[in-house]
């Protein structure tokens, strides 16, 4: 443990932050409005393949890619809890 506190807002702080907030309420990282909307565009498109690529934006709107927050967590997470004098074991 070093002999100062991690720096608030710290990319090692952020990228363990998201996906610890990931894993409480994946729910939180949706955009419902976004995808409501896309939805309804892809309701009111004629052509077949803007609908087809509007459903498709909805559909990863609506799943969320944990790819991202798991590589973010695993490359910073050792770094952040060392700083902050946190033992690995209570993030797990």
């Amino acid at each position: 443990m070093t002999d100062h506190a991690p720096t608030s807002g710290s990319p090692d702080e952020e990228a363990v932050r998201r996906y610890l907030q990931f894993l409480a309420a994946p729910e939180s990282f949706l955009d419902e409005g976004r995808v409501r909307s896309l939805r309804d565009k892809a309701g009111a498109a004629d052509d077949v393949l803007e609908r087809a690529r509007l459903l498709a934006e909805a559909y990863r709107a609506e799943n969320v890619d944990e790819a991202p927050l798991v590589a973010g967590f695993t490359a910073h997470a050792k770094a952040w809890a060392d700083d902050a004098g946190i033992p690995a074991a209570v993030l797990s």
